[in-house]
């Protein structure tokens, strides 16, 4: 059963933002015509459209983390495991495990990243060609048909379509937030 959720939001600048061990979450993210948010109070929320269910969110449940991109939601739970909802036509669902300490999505993928820096993803498989490169991983994001993410090293690596250089990421080691968010 599906649970209707508030239509709009107010956030406050200023305060304090729900936090996971590496640092704060995001409480808010956009998909093709939907958003979603987590209030000061650490409730899910989302407006817009909803006709792949991308607003759905169980009850009893407790968000730390929010992704959106197309029509597909990512939740990070405070106990650590993984909730997307909308475009997953395929049923493919995230592990049972609960380590995960980041999500992202793209291109109708669900990316988690585990406490140990590894990756895990579900979806709909083929709309981003092969799959993530190798290593262990700081910090996520996804945009579009494209990921993103921090290795351990500081440095940057891509995975997905390059769609306007969407792959092309700069040299350096020294980054130390994408997307989302400080590395902490």
């Amino acid at each position: 059963m599906r649970t209707a959720m508030a239509a709009s939001v107010t956030l406050v600048a200023g305060l304090a933002s729900p936090c996971l061990a590496n640092g704060p979450s995001s409480t808010i993210a956009g998909g093709y015509a939907h958003a979603v948010a987590i209030t000061q109070s650490g409730e899910a929320t989302g407006w817009g459209y909803d006709e792949l269910g991308q607003l759905w969110f169980p009850e009893g449940e407790t968000p730390a983390r929010v992704a959106a991109s197309g029509q597909v939601t990512v939740w990070l739970l405070a106990d650590g495991s993984a909730l997307a909802t909308g475009e997953f036509d395929d049923g493919t669902k995230p592990p049972t495990n609960t380590d995960f300490v980041d999500v992202a999505t793209a291109g109708g993928i669900a990316l988690g990243l585990r406490a140990n820096g590894t990756l895990y993803w579900w979806g709909r498989f083929g709309s981003i060609p092969g799959s993530p490169p190798a290593g262990t991983y700081l910090k996520i994001a996804g945009a579009g048909s494209a990921f993103s993410f921090i290795r351990t090293d500081g440095s940057l690596a891509a995975w997905g379509t390059n769609f306007m250089g969407a792959l092309d990421v700069p040299p350096g080691n020294d980054y130390v937030a994408l997307g989302g968010g400080p590395v902490a």
